[in-house]
């Protein structure tokens, strides 16, 4: 495979489910991850991309929550509710990285 910048990269996809209608597909170029290879920007377009991704995946998790609770799953609820959590901190730590970038 080749990148619209001329350089040669490896990607593999991964399904996401979503509710019960519909997958996507996303496919991760495993070049970025090559030390020295790439500028602040193209770091912190990825960055911003992921941020904004993993908020829409909060939604999806929160309504997966709110329909455990509407099925009386109230142990599975509050479990993934700590899971909400701990993933939005993590989302929050990435969101911190592009104002650190912001600021350089």
């Amino acid at each position: 495979m080749i990148r619209n910048d001329g350089n040669p990269a490896h990607a593999h996809t991964h399904m996401h489910m979503h509710g019960q209608d519909y997958e996507h597909v996303h496919e991760h170029d495993r070049k970025r991850s090559v030390v020295g290879t790439q500028s602040a920007d193209r770091e912190k377009t990825l960055l911003e991309y992921m941020v904004t991704h993993n908020r829409e995946h909060n939604e999806e998790l929160e309504e997966c929550r709110q329909r455990l609770l509407a099925l009386g799953k109230n142990d599975a609820a509050s479990i993934l509710q700590d899971a909400i959590e701990t993933f939005n901190a993590g989302n929050h730590k990435l969101a911190t990285v592009l104002d650190v970038l912001g600021q350089e």
